[in-house]
């Protein structure tokens, strides 16, 4: 598989970019993404005990639990050091925090920011005409860049980017070793960017846009006119990373305003934490006479006191109809009190969500929704997705490979980028280690209702039957499967699903 050439920052431009930042945590983070080579989960995931500034090293921990070689050491410039040391001593008491705390803490259940708030950052702090499209991985891809034009070998810049294999670490050369005429700045297109590097704008793989334009377009299209929609899909099939790129979207545009619900099922402090956002967004002046002198946290602890429906009825009075886009992760898990306030909001923002399967039961709230089904990609879109994905990658046999992955995984996206992760981890990918690779998470569902009814009412005749055979057990078997079909009726009713 030939080796794409990747796009980066030239010297002026990362220059620019950096001096251009003046929140010193949004340059900080810049830098250890352009001067470390970091991907947007590790930044996000350091933590204190990571850097010896009088060293000057940062300590990288492997995401992968079990992998050989799970801290690796890479060097801090300059001006990463200075401007870490600045850091910590712009944040009171920072230093008395113990070795564990995050560098980029945040409120939520993980305790650090998510990589969806990195890529804001990097958008948020992108100035310059001539970086249309600022991601991590091309942070990432500069860093190898530089790396090699200070005659770093390839082994060693496999080591400082995290890479198993030297083969991955020369898909990251900026040109290949070999081919230092394919030498490519940063003046493609943006989506030719995001199609040469197989990542989209978050680092994750482009499971969104293969094969998925067309829902893509009907989402937005429906949002457009104040139209409630759902997607409704198997774990896997890629209803987060609609979600995500539609959010960011519509985030960027100037003509939709959006809320988003974090959590249903801690549905009040959502709901508080929605209504302090619109307070002090769009009505500033409220937010101070209700809230004088109250930061954020203090507001919403004060907040939370109230009742789920009165914040909702606040939320309310307080927007106009259908101005908000409103945006909920999931809706699988939902309470029934989550269903009621949701029925509130149904008429009055335009909401879309996702959503597995939803019990009828607690469904009344999607009765105005427009359904998305999203499927498992189609084989053409499937391949072409396995192609993006396997980048670096040289198996033995390429159409075996394509072909072993596409039946494994039924064109699920999600199963397709992690048993192509699977391959990564293998030296070699001969025939043998292509075909014992497996996965079984995106087998296919079957609904085996219809079987099991056929086969009680065929037990259910027996009862019957006993009058000419002159049978006893047969009464009584057929007499078990007569009750059973009473009751099935009951227990189907409650397993029943909207996607069903």
């Amino acid at each position: 598989m030939k080796t794409t050439p990747r796009v980066f920052l030239t010297a002026e431009q990362a220059d620019d970019l950096i001096s251009g930042i003046k929140n010193d945590k949004h340059r900080l983070m810049v830098l250890l993404m352009l001067d470390c080579g970091l991907t947007a989960s590790q930044c996000i995931r350091l933590q204190s005990r990571s850097f010896d500034l009088d060293g000057h090293n940062l300590h990288v921990y492997s995401l992968r639990k079990g992998k050989i070689g799970s801290v690796r050491c890479i060097p801090l410039s300059s001006r990463l050091n200075s401007e870490m040391v600045r850091y910590r001593e712009s944040r009171e008491g920072f230093r008395l925090k113990n070795g564990n705390a995050f560098i980029f803490p945040s409120n939520s259940s993980s305790g650090h920011i998510c990589r969806s708030t990195v890529n804001k950052i990097l958008t948020r702090n992108n100035s310059s005409p001539a970086i249309p499209r600022l991601h991590p991985h091309l942070l990432r891809h500069t860093y190898a860049k530089n790396q090699l034009s200070t005659g770093t070998q390839i082994r060693k810049l496999g080591e400082l980017l995290g890479h198993a294999h030297r083969r991955s670490a020369s898909a990251y050369a900026v040109p290949p070793v070999e081919e230092k005429g394919q030498e490519t700045e940063l003046t493609e297109e943006p989506a030719k960017q995001v199609a040469r590097s197989g990542n989209n704008s978050t680092g994750q793989p482009t499971c969104v846009t293969v094969g998925r334009k067309d829902i893509i377009n009907q989402l937005n299209g429906l949002i457009q006119r104040k139209i409630n929609v759902v997607i409704i899909g198997a774990i896997g099939v890629g209803k987060s990373h609609i979600l995500q790129e539609f959010e960011e979207s519509v985030r960027a545009s100037v003509s939709i305003k959006v809320l988003k619900l974090e959590d249903t099922k801690s549905l009040k402090s959502a709901l508080a934490q929605m209504l302090i956002f619109i307070l002090k967004t769009d009505q500033q002046g409220v937010y101070q006479f209700l809230f004088p002198g109250y930061d954020y946290s203090e507001a919403v602890t004060r907040l939370s006191r109230e009742s789920i429906a009165y914040i909702a009825k606040e939320i309310i009075k307080l927007t106009e109809r259908k101005f908000y886009t409103l945006i909920i992760d999931n809706v699988d898990q939902i309470g029934s009190y989550s269903v009621r306030i949701l029925e509130l909001f149904k008429d009055h923002f335009t909401i879309v969500t996702t959503a597995r399967a939803i019990p009828v039961s607690r469904s009344s709230f999607l009765w105005n929704f427009e359904i998305i089904r999203l499927q498992p990609l189609g084989r053409a879109s499937a391949l072409k997705l396995i192609d993006n994905l396997s980048e670096g990658l040289a198996p033995e046999d390429l159409k075996l490979y394509r072909n072993h992955i596409y039946e494994q995984t039924y064109g699920n996206p999600r199963a397709i980028a992690e048993i192509i992760e699977r391959y990564r981890k293998e030296g070699v990918i001969s025939k043998d280690v292509i075909r014992r690779v497996r996965h079984t998470g995106a087998l296919p569902e079957y609904d085996c209702t219809f079987i099991v009814l056929l086969f009680l009412a065929c037990v259910a005749c027996l009862r019957y039957l006993n009058h000419e055979v002159q049978n006893a057990s047969f009464r009584v078997l057929g007499g078990i499967a007569l009750v059973f079909l009473f009751i099935t009726r009951y227990f189907f009713k409650f397993s029943r699903k909207i996607n069903v």
